[in-house]
């Protein structure tokens, strides 16, 4: 639980659009999630970069230099029209 409050702050992350779209699902969700208002809980929003090593910079930077999580769940999008 973050210091001074009894609410659990979770951070959430979903992902830039990619492969020629103008949105992504994850991303959307993840805002709106946080923009919700639940007892005891804190959510917090990251939009990562669709690159591996992009996105654990952006991630690595934010843990730094925020608040210590006590949960970290990711939403992401499987692109099925590209199937093999």
């Amino acid at each position: 639980m973050d210091s001074g409050n009894k609410k659990l702050t979770i951070l959430l992350t979903g992902f830039e659009p990619f492969g020629g779209e103008k949105v992504n699902p994850s991303m959307k969700i993840v805002k709106r999630l946080s923009k919700r208002h639940f007892q005891n809980i804190h959510i917090k929003a990251l939009i990562l970069p669709v690159s591996y090593e992009k996105s654990t910079k952006v991630l690595e930077e934010y843990y730094k230099n925020h608040c210590r999580f006590r949960a970290a769940f990711r939403a992401s999008r499987w692109n099925s029209r590209n199937k093999n």
